[in-house]
């Protein structure tokens, strides 16, 4: 697996783990403040949420001012290629700061209608949005003192897939890089991070963030 496959495998479970955050489904997961793979940490869900209390109570506090969310029927017979995509605007009341996260969740999770995809859409795009908000310095603080009390959820290296084996992992052969990591390529439509083709909705939404 190259580097480049394994950071895009890394970033799927830390999106499949806030996932499981936010939903609350799993006791392993939900009370974790940072992720770990491969050497690498991640701040979760949680841990962000924690960051922007700990900012409104120095006075800068993030208010929401705008976010959409819609559903994208990519094929309307198949609703196994559904996805919701969100889009969150906030701005720090102290400085006038605004940000904008971007992210998605699949109607279908498993097989089944997911009863938290709209759910996951929404909470993914406004933790990006208030992620841009955020200095590293905190960030790094928090990971620090989250890894030194055990509040870590670490997840085991992926087994490498055989070359002609079925990963799985894309059926629709869409793009669904977590925004924050995507690389458009506005000129052949796809991601360069994935090299996957990206959805025009999807697109369009970041050409929009991209000239504010």
């Amino acid at each position: 697996m190259s580097d480049r496959e394994s950071k895009t495998v890394a970033i799927s479970l830390f999106e499949k783990a806030d996932e499981q955050q936010i939903a609350n489904a799993d006791k392993g997961v939900k009370e974790a403040m940072v992720y770990s793979i491969q050497n690498e940490k991640q701040l979760t869900y949680i841990g962000l949420k924690h960051l922007t209390l700990l900012m409104s109570q120095k006075g800068q506090p993030l208010e929401v001012m705008d976010c959409e969310v819609k559903l994208d029927k990519i094929d309307p017979r198949n609703q196994a290629t559904w996805i919701w995509y969100s889009t969150y605007k906030v701005r720090n009341q102290q400085t006038n700061h605004e940000s904008i996260g971007m992210s998605e969740a699949s109607y279908f999770d498993n097989g089944k209608y997911d009863h938290f995809g709209r759910t996951k859409a929404m909470s993914k795009a406004e933790r990006n949005a208030w992620r841009k908000q955020i200095p590293e310095l905190e960030i790094r603080e928090l990971i620090k003192s989250a890894s030194a009390q055990g509040s870590v959820k670490t997840f085991e290296k992926p087994k490498e897939q055989k070359p002609n084996a079925d990963p799985g992992t894309n059926t629709d052969g869409l793009c669904h890089c977590m925004d924050e990591n995507t690389i458009p390529n506005y000129t052949t439509g796809k991601c360069d991070q994935c090299s996957y083709k990206m959805s025009d909705y999807k697109i369009t939404r970041m050409k929009e963030a991209d000239s504010k």
